[in-house]
């Protein structure tokens, strides 16, 4: 008889952060059964109340009382590489239905805005929203760390309203939570502190900024202590572990290039000794051969 856990997660969220989290609590605990339930953020936490589920993941902009704060984000336009769908009128937006936790702050700010707009594909489903665009159909709000690298961060276009924070929760039951709710609960928050996500890096130098690939600290932070710690790592000139990884990589890059270099100029001496060995060589047979003819003849 194998446990069950029901565990909440809302769409956009899946597929970045659970598959780690899944694939380790599965070696911990095999004979445990995690279900999700991907649906929006107000239907999960009512179902955690209905006790449907045993506990949850939200996006919301601010945490609950009863929750966690497991990453802060920027909620920021995502559109098709090379696309052009911000330029048109009216804007083509891709919103989720009527309970999406991000539709109503996007409203707001194009409304704002003064943005005339229209909505295009409006599921929660990530699928036809990713499909959509990848096709330059429309643009979208998205979680910044959660954008895959075949679309392209829209942040310069001053048609697009700014868009506010977003936080990722964690909720279990109010009523006593079962044990393994608790660890599976565990495994989540040390998945997200151990991938914690530096803000320096959205604005760091073009020199050393981790692109196009997305840079995660394997160092544990808790959510709470991030702020403090970027301020710590600014006062006390700490490098930061993408920086870190950059220097290693170059360091790496010039033990190898000066290797390369010394074989080549060691290759070169050999040619140069050989070239200089050979015809001396061959002088001294031509000689050892004519003075040898030479004795041969005398003799004769």
């Amino acid at each position: 008889m194998r446990a069950k856990s029901r565990l909440g997660v809302p769409h956009d969220i899946v597929g970045p952060y659970l598959p780690p989290v899944l694939r380790r609590f599965d070696r911990a605990w095999p004979r445990v059964r995690v279900s999700l339930k991907c649906t929006t953020t107000p239907q999960l936490l009512d179902l955690l109340r209905s006790g449907s589920i045993d506990l949850t993941l939200t996006t919301e902009q601010r945490c609950g009382p009863a929750g966690k704060t497991m990453l802060e984000d920027d909620l920021i336009w995502a559109g098709a590489s090379n696309g052009t769908a911000q330029q048109r009128e009216p804007l083509p937006v891709l919103l989720g239905d009527e309970k999406c936790a991000f539709r109503q702050a996007v409203l707001e700010a194009l409304s704002a805005a003064g943005r005339d707009w229209r909505p295009v594909c409006e599921v929660s489903s990530m699928e036809p929203l990713l499909a959509s665009l990848e096709a330059d159909l429309a643009v979208a709000p998205l979680l910044r760390t959660t954008i895959p690298d075949y679309l392209r961060v829209i942040e310069r276009d001053r048609r697009l309203p700014r868009l506010p924070k977003f936080f990722i929760n964690m909720y279990l039951p109010p009523a006593r939570p079962s044990d393994i709710a608790v660890e599976l609960a565990r495994h989540i928050a040390q998945e997200f502190e151990a991938n914690a996500y530096d803000d320096r890096r959205k604005r760091a130098p073009a020199a050393w900024a981790p692109a196009p690939r997305r840079f995660r600290s394997r160092k544990s932070v808790a959510p709470g202590d991030m702020v403090s710690k970027r301020r710590r790592n600014r006062w006390s000139g700490r490098i930061e572990p993408a920086r870190r990884w950059a220097s290693s990589a170059d360091v790496i890059l010039k033990l190898l290039a000066a290797v390369y270099r010394l074989r080549q100029a060691m290759l070169q001496e050999r040619r140069n000794l050989f070239a200089i060995d050979y015809p001396s060589a061959a002088c001294g047979a031509s000689t050892d051969s004519g003075d040898t003819g030479h004795d041969g003849g005398s003799h004769r």
